[in-house]
């Protein structure tokens, strides 16, 4: 890997991870203030664009009473985040930083 590449892929890394963190802080703010979980309204607005048959799990999801709005959903996300970049600089053979 190129220095070049090397610094880019740090970049994209810091604003993914900063994304993560900042979409879970609005959404957080956004239920805190309105009483309403921003997502679940978004995907329920969305299968009542389509035919929910289709999208079975996602209709679901969009009834059960469950909160991603917690701690933990902000922990898995960022674990999820940090695996996903281990595989990657794996693959790219930087074993030292994975």
């Amino acid at each position: 890997m190129t220095d070049y590449e090397d610094i880019t892929y740090e970049v994209d890394d810091a604003a993914a991870i900063t994304n993560i963190c900042l979409a879970h802080a609005r959404d957080v703010v956004l239920e805190l203030r309105s009483g309403v979980t921003p997502r679940t309204e978004i995907l329920r607005g969305a299968l009542e664009q389509r035919d929910p048959a289709r999208f079975p799990t996602l209709a679901r999801i969009a009834e059960l009473p469950v909160t991603t709005y917690d701690r933990q959903q902000l922990v898995v996300s960022i674990d999820l985040f940090i695996a996903g970049a281990q595989s990657v600089l794996q693959r790219q053979g930087v074993e030292e930083l994975a």
